[in-house]
């Protein structure tokens, strides 16, 4: 599954402040010559996206999908069971109030947005009316990474399958930020840096603080936790049916 879905990359280069000596006043630069020169580095890449201070670019496969808005840029591969119901949930009027999902929320959704809602558009929506909060509401298997032009910040998340890679690296030496779903991305920064996993079931938000957080628990630790509650329930048996056989010998 891995090898045969298309690639993304998130480039956003480091902020910086550039100086009008004759006004002595300053502004944060836009960084678009870094920004090109790092996606136009990319052999795979069939459509780039850009905004201020950081940028998409994306190979065209199986699974793979982008979305803008002109704030938020959005790569996604994977797919969302109830891309649909959340759609509804998020665009219309009853869905907003916390009215009970139609019988048909997919027909309800479709007419809302007069057609399907793709889940790069639904992921964009979704991070810009709950943020982070936004992951516990997603169900499917995925990556993806969202670029905010307004805060200069990523948000990037893996569902807790794992079924899809997702990496990160913050240059040591200028502070860029790269994610993406494949190894080497990160030959486009000063260092070349390896990149790091995000572990399943986490995402990275931010852009001078980007640790692995955890919104999901994974397969194994659902399992684990289940199992320990099991053996948990068989000791306290176990010992009330030997207080209880104690109790009939008196």
């Amino acid at each position: 599954m891995r090898d045969r879905v298309g690639k993304f990359i998130c480039v956003v280069p480091p902020k910086t402040l550039r100086v009008n000596h004759a006004t002595g006043t300053g502004a944060r630069a836009r960084g678009e010559d870094a920004l090109e020169d790092a996606l136009g580095a990319l052999e795979f890449k069939t459509a780039t996206s850009a905004l201020d201070g950081g940028g998409v670019a994306i190979g065209v496969g199986p699974g793979i999908q982008a979305f803008t808005d002109n704030e938020v840029i959005v790569s996604f591969v994977g797919h969302l069971t109830n891309v649909d119901y959340l759609a509804w949930r998020l665009f219309s009027d009853e869905g907003r109030r916390g009215d009970s999902a139609p019988a048909c929320a997919l027909e309800a959704a479709r007419q809302l947005i007069g057609g399907r809602c793709y889940e790069a558009e639904l992921v964009c929506h979704l991070y810009k009316t709950f943020g982070t909060k936004a992951l516990p509401k997603l169900r499917g298997k995925f990556a993806f990474v969202c670029y905010d032009s307004k805060s200069v910040r990523v948000f990037a998340a893996r569902d807790a399958s794992g079924e899809y890679d997702l990496k990160y690296a913050r240059d040591e030496l200028d502070g860029t930020v790269v994610v993406s779903n494949f190894d080497g991305a990160s030959e486009i920064t000063p260092s070349k840096q390896d990149m790091l996993d995000v572990p399943p079931g986490c995402y990275i938000y931010g852009h001078r603080s980007i640790t692995p957080s955890r919104f999901a628990k994974t397969f194994e630790e659902k399992s684990s936790e289940l199992a320990a509650a099991e053996a948990a329930a068989k000791a306290e048996a176990a010992k009330a049916a030997a207080e209880k056989a104690a109790a009939d010998k008196k």
